[in-house]
């Protein structure tokens, strides 16, 4: 473990997400984050894709994924 956040919650903005936000700073290339399905969403993902973080998220049980598929590459944006 290299950094961790911990507060009170006290409404908008100092939740999980808000506090995972203020640690973006201390990621480097090559760290691993590991969290639970509250932070499996695309802005999140994005945002950690640019710190150039490897990312492990819970999958959220309301998503339906077909592993089958996975092999496929998405359609170039034209």
């Amino acid at each position: 473990m290299l950094d961790f956040a911990v507060a009170a919650y006290e409404g908008k903005e100092t939740g999980e997400q808000a506090l995972l936000r203020k640690l973006f700073s201390h990621l480097q290339d090559g760290d691993i984050l590991l969290g639970d399905a509250n932070f499996e969403n695309y802005f999140l993902l994005a945002l950690l894709l640019q710190a150039k973080a490897d990312v492990v998220f819970e999958k959220n049980g309301a998503r339906h994924i077909d592993f089958r598929k996975c092999d496929q590459k998405p359609m170039a944006l034209t």
